[in-house]
Order: structure tokens, then C-alpha cells, then sequence
């Protein structure tokens, strides 16, 4: 599911989240283009985290217990694209899973 996606001359940017068949939260961005070669020194960076399956049920107890109407994977999709469809949704994600006290592992390849 597609969380934001933006393209101007400077810059694309697509921030996805979906469940692995393992059944794993993912959520990956890719950055491309002149501006990103300018702050990076690349002309892409990419970065993803990942929720783990136990994590993840724990995620959704967390949501429900905080009156939030996700019972299942596809609830939390679409919870994720309603509260977090903006450039900064990687960032505010792992500030939320901070908060929550649930656990992930990110990536960045710059």
C-alpha cells in the first residue's frame, strides 16, 4: 500500500507498507533524484524498517487498547495510509513505534 508518493523535477519520493508473507510490517521509502544526489551525494537513498510478526500482533493490542478500530493486517494497512500519508510517515512511524514501546529494525542505504 502506498503510504505517500510525490514527484516534482528535484526529487520522487514512494513510501510503501505492506505485510511479508511471514507476516511481517514493512514499511520502505526511496528517495530519487537531483536534490537527493545534492544531500546525499547519491542519486538515491533508500530505507525501510520492519515490525516482526509477534511485534506487530502487539502493535495491533497497542492500537485497540488506544480505541483504534484495527483488529487485522489489513486494518493496521489501512490505519497507517489514513494517519500517516505524508513526506514525513518513516519518521513519525518510528516515533510512534518509540512511543509504543514496540519493537523493529530499520535499514538505511545511502
Amino acid at each position: 500500500m502506498v503510504l505517500f508518493e510525490q514527484s516534482r523535477d528535484d526529487i520522487k519520493i514512494l513510501i510503501t507498507a505492506n505485510i511479508s508473507r511471514s507476516g511481517d510490517l514493512q514499511i520502505k521509502g526511496i528517495d530519487t533524484g537531483p536534490l537527493v544526489k545534492k544531500l546525499k551525494g547519491d542519486w538515491d537513498y533508500e530505507y525501510a524498517l520492519t515490525v516482526r510478526k509477534a511485534q506487530k500482533q502487539l502493535l495491533i493490542r497497542h492500537l485497540q487498547d488506544h480505541q483504534q478500530t484495527v483488529k487485522d493486517d489489513e486494518d493496521l494497512l489501512k490505519w497507517l495510509k489514513k494517519r500517516f500519508s505524508h513526506n514525513e510517515s518513516y519518521s513519525a512511524i518510528m516515533t510512534y513505534l518509540k512511543q509504543a514501546n514496540i519493537l523493529f529494525e530499520s535499514f538505511f542505504w545511502e
